[in-house]
């Protein structure tokens, strides 16, 4: 793995799920998410993460770089109105400016709209402007619950990068590269790489 990469990105679940359940399963998805970036820094791969990813900010695991994909005036309505997004705008902000401007397209009629209204706005900027960003890693950890995927990213055929599906409720992964699943212990050169997450040997 070393030198496939200098960065992957981890990707947590939908937050309202996450949230209904219990101390013990949200300290074992902390685990794991701890032992991705230990496992990362075994690599020297730098461990990036959404700064829009609801659990992420909860989390805010150590070793974790936050990125902020929402644009500079997004970035001022989420501190404004959002609690958990105070900071907004002191975190790094993704450097592809073509595409954040690209899907804030129609951002002149946000001074006309409602604090839900323009909400609702920032989710679609950001949910645009996530598709891109995802695809711009060559390794990516996705946690998904089944019934509820937070974040879509498919292997392609003709895809050189390495996903890594991770469902939410055993911690599983599931690893493809090219549009094939591979083995886990023999792409992430990782000791028990099959088994769940929180049961690696890092």
């Amino acid at each position: 793995m070393r030198g496939f990469t200098t960065t992957a990105l981890i990707l947590l679940p939908d937050f309202d799920t996450y949230d209904s359940r219990s101390d013990s399963y949200k300290y074992q998805l902390r685990v794991c998410v701890e032992k991705i970036v230990r496992y990362l820094k075994q690599f020297e791969i730098e461990a990036h993460g959404l700064y829009t990813d609801d659990i992420m900010r909860v989390l805010r695991p150590e070793d974790v770089h936050l990125i902020n994909i929402l644009s500079v005036s997004d970035s001022f309505f989420a501190a404004k109105y959002i609690d958990n997004m105070r900071d907004a705008l002191t975190i790094p902000r993704w450097k592809n400016q073509e595409v954040i401007d690209k899907a804030n397209a129609d951002a002149d009629k946000a001074s006309e709209l409602t604090p839900e209204e323009r909400f609702a706005l920032v989710l679609k900027h950001n949910s645009k402007v996530a598709k891109a960003f995802i695809a711009s890693y060559k390794l990516v950890f996705i946690f998904n619950y089944k019934h509820k995927l937070n974040y879509k990213s498919v292997s392609k055929p003709t895809d050189t990068s390495i996903r890594v599906y991770i469902d939410a409720n055993t911690f599983s992964p599931t690893v493809t590269m090219g549009g094939m699943d591979l083995d886990a212990c023999e792409v992430l050169a990782v000791s028990y790489g099959n088994l769940p997450i929180k049961d690696w040997r890092i």
